[in-house]
């Protein structure tokens, strides 16, 4: 082989050995960018420990609502909360509670129990 093409052979090699170092390079920083990224996602995103604490309330909390649940039930029923009594239908609700014509001593009454019911009487 003369000198000429042999210096221009190992120009190339040294060429192509640079260009895949480089290309090394960037795939290797690829790679850390990557690890670096998923390091952070992993410090933000941790489950959470359960305890016994943790457990009781679940617990609990699965109690009230299987309650609430059942209530809601109930509601959806025709004939529940919203509809008239039977035990009383037969009586006159006309002459119930009426403050305005009760004597002194029953206005008196409820006079008392009203401020004795009132928080600032409690305190």
């Amino acid at each position: 082989m003369n000198n000429k093409v042999y210096n221009l052979c190992m120009r190339s090699r040294a060429e192509y050995a640079h260009t895949r170092e480089e290309h090394f390079q960037s795939i290797l920083s690829s790679i850390k960018e990557l690890d670096q990224r998923n390091e952070k996602q992993n410090k933000m995103v941790h489950a959470p420990e359960v305890t016994d604490y943790v457990k009781q309330s679940a617990t609990k909390m699965d109690a009230v609502s299987d309650d609430i649940d059942h209530v809601n039930v109930i509601k959806g029923k025709k004939g529940t909360y919203e509809d008239e009594s039977e035990f009383d239908a037969a009586k006159d609700k006309a002459g119930f509670r009426q403050y305005e014509d009760a004597c002194d001593r029953v206005k008196n009454f409820y006079a008392v129990s009203q401020v004795k019911s009132c928080p600032v009487w409690r305190t």
